[in-house]
């Protein structure tokens, strides 16, 4: 019903802008109104049916306390942060630039402590062909599934977006293959890519100016941020 509305308005709109009549700009207007308030209601729905489904239980990932934690801790915005030039970074894109520059010049690799010729032997050594097998001992199933059933169901997911509570209800199969990924890993000493991305979020250390880049820590989050929020439905169709 609302999409329909919203095609009668941009009918009547283009009949307007070219007829440019006073009988076609009243059927717009009322066809707006008619509009706002249906989208105002589908709104109003959304929430009640939100709020009527928060429960504290196990059922809906205790929901109930989750959106009352985020009402508790609001997020707080960055507010525009002076670059090293002295300008101001005020558009999100901007402001992630100037912390991500900030963070690649305060966290760098240790320099090596081992000389050109130390380095050069421990690599040859390396990549020589017949060298020792890895002495990491292989990971066993039962290993891999008691960790499984050490994880927090609620804990959220990584970059994968796999829960605990995905992880909990594999088969013996699905155990076992994972078994043979940490182990092929060890073998081959490759980590896939998607293991070492990561979400830096910014947090304002107590008592700094909140216009300082230097005053913000990086806080490394490996998982989808909203990936399990179940937050109140704000998104409408465009008119």
């Amino acid at each position: 019903m609302i999409k329909q509305k919203i095609l009668d308005k941009r009918q009547l709109r283009k009949r307007w802008q070219q007829s440019r009549s006073p009988q076609g700009k009243a059927k717009l207007n009322k066809a707006a109104t008619e509009l706002k308030q249906l989208l105002l209601d589908h709104k109003q729905q959304a929430i009640q049916t939100y709020l009527e489904s928060l429960t504290a239980t196990e059922a809906t990932d205790y929901s109930l306390w989750k959106a009352t934690k985020r009402l508790q801790h609001p997020q707080t915005l960055i507010p525009p942060l002076r670059t090293a030039r002295g300008e101001w970074a005020k558009s999100d894109t901007q402001k992630a630039q100037v912390l991500a520059e900030h963070f690649t010049t305060v966290f760098k690799p240790y320099d090596s402590e081992l000389s050109r010729a130390e380095e050069h032997e421990l690599l040859h050594t390396i990549d020589a062909p017949n060298r020792q097998n890895n002495p990491v001992k292989k990971f066993k199933i039962s290993e891999v599934k008691a960790m499984i059933n050490r994880l927090r169901p609620t804990k959220a997911p990584r970059y994968d977006l796999i829960t605990g509570r995905i992880l909990k209800e594999l088969p013996d199969i699905g155990i076992k293959a994972i078994t043979y990924i940490y182990n092929s890993i060890v073998q081959t000493g490759y980590f896939p890519a998607q293991w070492k991305v990561s979400q830096i979020i910014p947090l304002l250390k107590p008592g700094k100016p909140a216009e300082d880049v230097m005053s913000y820590k990086p806080i490394s989050h490996s998982g989808h941020l909203y990936s399990q929020k179940t937050d109140v439905p704000t998104s409408l169709p465009k008119q």
